[in-house]
């Protein structure tokens, strides 16, 4: 399953390396890398992803299933690559339900798809890999019921 994860976050870094960007990573911008795992910042549902181990940041609390809005923080006029899957406790993805792929502008609130249906994301751990600018963010979240 590693080796997928692997692939997948391979795949996306060479699909998002067309928005690339020539930015400053500075504090005062808003695509600063924060750590390894979350070169920029993302939020869902107004809850930032903050520094959880080397290979991955994490949402701390669970969310609302209506928390359906995700922020990639890259300038605007740039796009994400998204790919949502259900994990497993230590961040690696879990076999199961086929993932959600999306795109994702800087700045812009993206409505993430079928987030209130509990079919397509059940209550449990998800791992969201945000591919921009080469880098990719691998972000942890938890959906409560």
């Amino acid at each position: 399953m590693r080796f997928r994860t692997l692939a997948l976050m391979v795949a996306l870094g060479i699909l998002s390396g067309a928005c690339a960007f020539h930015g400053e990573e500075t504090a005062g911008n808003p695509a600063a890398s924060i750590s390894p795992a979350l070169p920029f910042m993302v939020s869902i549902g107004g809850a930032s992803a903050v520094p959880y181990n080397e290979y991955s940041a994490k949402i701390p609390d669970p969310l609302a299933r209506s928390a359906a809005k995700m922020t990639v923080h890259i300038p605007a006029g740039q796009t994400a690559v998204v790919n949502i899957t259900q994990a497993l406790p230590e961040g690696l993805a879990k076999a199961g339900l086929p993932p959600v792929v999306m795109t994702a502008d800087g700045g812009i609130p993206s409505e993430i798809p079928s987030v209130g249906d509990p079919k397509v994301f059940p209550p449990g751990l998800y791992l969201m890999n945000v591919g921009a600018d080469g880098k990719i963010a691998t972000v942890l979240f938890e959906i409560k019921d």
